[in-house]
């Protein structure tokens, strides 16, 4: 849903804790999105979908490379305990 930011600023305003979190703001939002029915359903449209689509492929990549190297240094691990590959060592292509 799109939650205008006029809609939150009551529940925002009436937290028990001060300041800007995501915890106040996804309160926030529920509460106006409970109190307002007819609010619009968010959604993207045209390139912003693609582009949208291309981040979010993009960061289940670096995850999954992330992963990767987790799991290589794990076994190098297992190997020799006292092997303690250097940072980046395992990121960056050696020539």
């Amino acid at each position: 849903m799109r939650v205008p930011p006029k809609l939150m600023a009551n529940c925002r305003s009436a937290a028990r804790t001060y300041g800007k979190s995501d915890p106040i703001d996804a309160l926030a939002v529920a509460r106006a999105a409970l109190r307002e029915p007819d609010l619009p359903t968010a959604c993207l449209d045209g390139v912003a979908r693609e582009i949208r689509l291309l981040v979010d492929h993009r960061d289940d990549l670096v995850a999954e490379r992330t992963r990767i190297i987790n799991k290589l240094r794990w076994h190098l691990h297992e190997i020799d305990p006292g092997l303690d590959p250097p940072a980046r060592c395992l990121t960056v292509p050696s020539t």
